[in-house]
């Protein structure tokens, strides 16, 4: 897999800030904080019932984190399955004695009250709180998802690795694709000196140049058959690796890996060229990589 690399011309400036609360102290304390945190959020309604705006946020976190679908339908199910201590400590109100469930209709509202943008600065808070804030070292990934369960918008987001530091997301329009918006999330983004990852999607000259131009950024980029010309020039400036390449002799144009995944052992090969945009043909490129992957059975047949 074919791809193109452009380095940053300059390095961002370090991040100060305080450090994390340490131990398990400050473990237990994280949930109350972002819980705090949740109360900050506006409540237009005009009238609250047994299930504060911030209380219903915080269900559907939890039902998020412990991998439950993300409908409406869903969320009333898990909030039914937790138990009332758990309500009570969710900010659920008593009635007749109990902390009852929110139904499917409430999630609804819920939804249509919410502000996304309010409820990112209040997780993008969070987190500067808890992890402090964000480093200027290693890339900016941007990655599009589809809804894993029903139609629905897909959602880009916004992350720095390693770290998994959460940058922001945007929603996609189904009249549209991520190509504008990752353009218009590269303006809500400070990105001087980093490298920014994306998808063969978004291998186009005009994100290229605007990373590198306007931005100041580098970017790392995946050459597919959406672009057949830089795929064609990529295989004429440079030969795929060998299928075979044993990690102990990586050098700095070649490198390899092998592991164990499901069942298969996966062998990828890395060959890298310094090269230049008018040898990729691809705005500000400056090196070009060539990623080759192969994968055998590592399963044992037992004997009869």
């Amino acid at each position: 897999m074919p791809g193109a690399v452009s380095r940053p011309t300059k390095a961002g400036p370090p991040w100060p800030g305080r450090r994390p609360r340490t131990g398990p102290a400050a473990l237990k304390a994280r949930p109350r904080l972002l819980l705090e945190y949740f109360k900050t959020l506006p409540d237009c309604r005009k009238r609250i019932g047994f299930y504060p705006l911030w209380s219903l946020v915080a269900i559907a976190l939890l039902a998020h984190l412990c991998g439950a679908p993300g409908g409406q339908k869903d969320l009333a199910k898990f909030a039914k399955g937790l138990s009332q201590d758990q309500r009570r400590a969710l900010g659920v109100r008593r009635q007749h004695g109990e902390y009852p469930a929110p139904s499917q209709p409430t999630f609804c509202r819920m939804m249509e009250h919410i502000s996304p943008e309010e409820l990112e600065q209040i997780l993008l808070r969070a987190q500067e709180q808890i992890r402090r804030p964000a480093s200027s070292d290693g890339h900016i990934v941007l990655d599009g998802k589809e809804p894993r369960h029903g139609d629905g918008h897909s959602l880009l987001t916004i992350a720095s690795v390693p770290s998994q530091y959460y940058q922001g997301s945007a929603l996609v329009d189904e009249k549209t694709n991520e190509i504008p918006v990752v353009r218009q999330l590269f303006k809500r983004l400070d990105l001087g000196g980093r490298e920014v990852v994306l998808d063969a999607l978004h291998t186009q000259d005009q994100s290229a140049r605007e990373l590198v131009l306007d931005h100041t950024a580098g970017y790392l980029l995946t050459v597919k058959d959406n672009q057949p010309t830089v795929r064609q020039t990529i295989g004429k400036v440079l030969t795929a690796p060998p299928a075979v390449f044993p990690p102990r002799q990586a050098t700095a144009q070649m490198a390899g890996s092998r592991e164990s995944n499901k069942g298969q052992l996966e062998t990828r090969t890395l060959r890298s060229r310094v090269a230049s945009p008018e040898k990729a043909d691809f705005p500000s490129d400056e090196k070009v990589p060539l990623l080759r992957a192969t994968s055998a059975s590592t399963t044992r047949k037992s004997l009869p």
